[in-house]
Formats: C-alpha cells, structure tokens, sequence
C-alpha cells in the first residue's frame, strides 16, 4: 500500500513527573578529575556544581557522558526544589532505606514528580529517556500544550512517542531544547548526565534564595528557593517565576511587579497588592495549602490553574476573605455561592462557546478526563473545536487529562473559510482512479454518519469503496460504498463504534470496486463529542 502523506496525532500523556537533588558541600567544576573545560557541557557543568544541583561520585568524577538514573534525576531534582517533604515508600519492594537515594525518591513521590513503574517498584536505577526527563521537565513548569507543528524543526520529530508530544513540544516552541547539530532530537535515546545538566540550565538560569528582589528584571525562568517570607517589590518576570518547593509555609508579599507566569510548587500565602498585573498563576503545590490573595481589581485577575493533585485547600480569595472563581479571558470573574463570595470549584473546566452565549461549566471524571459540552451554534459560521486559547491556536485533546479551573474556547470558521480548510486534501491515484480526501475529519453531528470531503475524479474507470479505519485498532469506523467516477461525498456512513470524544490517528483505505489491492491517506480523526447510538 501506498503512504502518501502521514498526519501526527496527539495523544495522551501518561508519564509523571519529578523535581530534586543533593551533594554534600559547594564545589567547583575542576574539583572533579575528569572535568573538562573545554567540553560542549562545561558551562552547565559549572551551573549545576556551583549551585549544589549535581555532586560526583564517591571517585571524584563527574561522569557527564553517563547515562542518567531515574534516582540520580530525581535527586537532582529535589536538591534543585529544596524538596523537604517525603511520601510512604512501605509499598515499594526495590528499594532499602540505606540506599542513598531512598530519601529523594521519597520526597520526589511527595511532589508529585515521579511515580512507580508499577504498583510495587519504582526501578530506581532504571534509564531515562531525552523525552521522558524533557516530560518531567515540562511539567514543573507546567508546560504541556505543545502541537506538532512545534516539532518541525527536528529531522525525527516524527520520532517522538505520542505521549511526550504536548511536552517535548512546548519545551521546543519555547526554546528550552536546541536537538543535535544534525538537526535530530533523538527523543528516545538515553539522555546522559551531561545533557540532563544542559537542559536544566536552559529551564533554571535564574536562581534566587534572596528574601528581598527589588527593581529586577528577568527574561528567564526565575526559581524562588530562599525558603524564607519573602518581598518581591517594583519587578518583572517576562518568562516564569516559580516559587520552590522548599518555600514551604513561607509568605511571598508581591507589590508593583509584573509577572507573565507564575508556579506554586511552595508558599503558604502568596499576596499580591493593587498595582499588580499577572498573566496566569498556577497552583502545584501537594504538601499544603497555597492560598492567593488577590488584592486589586477583580477585572485584572490573571487565569488560574490548579493543577491535578495539588492540595485541595488550596483557593484564591479577594481582599475581604472571599474566595474566587478562575477568571476566563474575557474579564469576566464568575463566582457563587453565599455572601458574595464565589467558590472555587476545583473539578470542573469552562466552556467559553464565544457565540453571545453563557459560559458553562463540566465535571472532570474519576480519570482525570472531562466530556465536551453539546456543540454549539453560531449563526453563519461551522464549529471548529475547542481551544486552549482564545485566538484558537492550541486544540485541546479530550484523551489528555484535564487541568481544573481551566478554560476552553470554541473556534469558528465562516463558510469560506471552512470550505478552504476543506479544500486542504491529500491526493492518492493509480491506473484505474483518482481520489481527492480531507485528512483531518472533524466529526461534530449526527448519529449515523460524519462529515467528510472526498472526491472521485471524472476520469476514473470504476467505482470506489472507501473506509475510515482507526490505526490504534484496526476499527472501520465508517464507510463510502460505490463512491462513483465524478461526485464527491459529504458523509460518512457510521458502521462501527464511535470513539469517545478526542484526537484518533486514522486512514482512508480506497479500493476498486472488484479489486483487492487498496491505497491508503493517512487521517485524523477529531470526535468533538460521544453520542449514544442505542
């Protein structure tokens, strides 16, 4: 069979993430007797020694050209973080507490940033790959909304696991992983110590363990680590500012600063004044409350996020005590319940419909996934899917698990516009036919069947079978029969089961009525929401 165009799906990420480390004492790079100052790593060499990050081994070597653990990662990690609190590890049977790392699995199990390989082991001296420490990465700095497009510059990106794809992505779209010279990514290899300190570098340049930042400026991700109450007064933040772990029940008290992002892995209060102005401010904190107080104008709340197992008691609240709900990007603050104050209700995701009409509102399920709400209407213009943002540049995924308080935006297309995006299609022929076919198949309404564009050319000689077949399970999902010489199809039979709402790699198999033999166009299937066909 021919494969004449392969279109990437995005899939559902499945993989934990992690944040620590530890050595024994402040060191410099040339302490260590295999350091060379003249390697490609040198400057992360020093960036991860000099700051404690990364210690050598009891040889007195760096041993930057190593393969890296996951108990080595996590490690570093945690001293990175100032992780301090430790989960139970009673269940896992392939650790000793006398192993040196037992602590720093415990504490990475804790943040929420690693996870067992299986119910009863964590597989501490196991390997890591590019994208798995990429992943974990990420998602300390809640980083996960990358497409494929953002891999594109990477000669394999079509290498990289569809699980890591929102992650990897988003680290390459902001620049935070350059690849090889040869233009790879090389996602699946083993990432070595050297290469674990480069990206750690790229991620945290900036690390401050001052309980003072005035008039500072920082196009950099900024790590808050000074463990102490902290003031932070007349600055801006252009990337992320993130407040350590190891910031813990201290207050952070912001005054006249600006700040594009923030990430609460620690903080007990953290307290915004009047003249301050944020983007978005994500809660991630799992071994306590982090409580916002937002002190200004409810019109220039930023969006807030609260992250999958951070701590439930976690909220944000006015001046006067009152919780609030997360804001949408429209500046409408929604709240409810009793005595004007909202409440925050952290299992939910909000559906902006941007047709004139109200937003609602859906319960993220027991897997962490929510349903999308019936498609909406807008009078002269298609439904295009929901988005993560509100220009609709970033689709979300139904299969990826849901971040509460979020909101997602529908997009919408005039007719002309749909009938260009329709218009966008593969070409596959042979001797006996040509056909024209949509590769990305928006199913939206109807129970029996979903819309599509394929089109047999006049010239051919027979009539055409055409199947949607999902290529995760080999399901005809819908049919054309007897597509004649000359018309164009707009639907779908449905003759199998529907997938539940979300992203599915899919194919069109074209074949000759009589014939055997078939062609293939790869397609993506995007199921806006489930029906019940009973």
């Amino acid at each position: 069979m021919d494969r004449k165009r392969i279109v990437k799906g995005v899939i559902a990420t499945v993989l934990a993430v992690s944040c620590i480390v530890s050595t024994a004492f402040a060191a410099q790079p040339s302490d260590f007797k295999d350091y060379d100052p003249n390697a490609w790593y040198a400057e992360a060499a020093e960036f991860v020694v000099t700051n404690n990050i990364m210690a050598g081994t009891d040889a007195g070597t760096l041993e930057m050209n190593r393969t890296i653990t996951r108990a080595e990662f996590v490690s570093l990690l945690d001293r990175l973080f100032m992780t301090y609190n430790k989960a139970d590890l009673s269940k896992y049977t392939d650790m000793e507490r006398t192993q040196w790392f037992y602590d720093n699995i415990a504490m990475g199990l804790q943040m929420g940033t690693i996870a067992g390989t299986s119910d009863t082991t964590i597989t501490p001296n196991g390997y890591l790959t590019r994208e798995m420490v990429i992943t974990i990465l990420a998602r300390t700095l809640a980083l996960e909304d990358g497409t494929v497009a953002d891999l594109a510059k990477f000669k394999d990106s079509n290498s990289v696991s569809q699980w890591a794809i929102p992650t990897v992505a988003a680290f390459a779209r902001d620049g935070r992983v350059h690849g090889y010279n040869d233009g790879t990514l090389k996602p699946t290899q083993y990432i070595t110590r050297g290469e674990t300190a480069q990206l750690l570098m790229n991620c945290f340049h900036t690390l401050s363990s001052s309980t003072d930042i005035k008039n500072t400026t920082d196009d950099n991700i900024f790590l808050l680590r000074s463990g102490k109450d902290t003031n932070i007064t007349g600055s801006r933040f252009n990337d992320t500012l993130i407040l350590a772990t190891g910031m813990a029940e201290s207050d952070v008290f912001i005054r006249n600063t600006h700040i594009n992002r923030m990430v609460c892995w620690g903080a007990s209060d953290v307290w915004f004044y009047p003249g301050c102005t944020a983007n978005e401010l994500v809660i991630s904190r799992t071994d306590g409350p982090c409580i916002i107080h937002w002190l200004g104008d409810k019109d220039s709340m930023p969006k807030f996020i609260f992250r999958p197992g951070s701590d439930s008691n976690s909220k944000v609240v006015d001046k006067d005590g009152n919780q609030l709900l997360p804001k949408d990007d429209n500046n409408n603050n929604n709240s409810s319940g009793n005595g004007g104050g909202g409440h925050v209700d952290r299992n939910v995701v909000y559906f902006d419909p941007q047709n004139g009409q109200s937003v609602t509102s859906k319960k993220i399920d027991e897997n962490g996934l929510v349903q999308p709400i019936e498609t909406p209407t807008k009078q002269g213009y298609v439904f295009g899917g929901w988005y993560e943002d509100k220009k609709g540049t970033s689709r979300f995924i139904f299969t990826n698990k849901a971040t509460a308080g979020m909101t997602l935006y529908a997009k919408w297309f005039t007719q002309a516009e749909w009938d260009v995006i329709q218009d966008m299609n593969d070409t596959v022929s042979s001797a006996t036919f040509r056909i024209q076919a949509e590769t990305d198949i928006l199913a939206t309404i109807g129970q029996d069947s979903i819309p599509c564009s394929i089109r047999s050319d006049a010239s051919n000689q027979k009539n055409l079978n055409v199947k949607l077949v999902r290529t995760d399970t080999d399901e005809v999902v819908a049919e054309i029969a007897n597509l004649t010489p000359g018309t164009t199809a707009t639907t779908m039979s449905l003759v199998g089961t529907m997938p539940a709402y979300g992203n599915y790699n899919a194919k069109l198999v074209v074949t000759p009525e009589g014939e055997t033999s078939s062609q293939e166009i790869d397609a993506m299937l995007y199921v806006a929401y489930a029906w019940d066909r009973g």
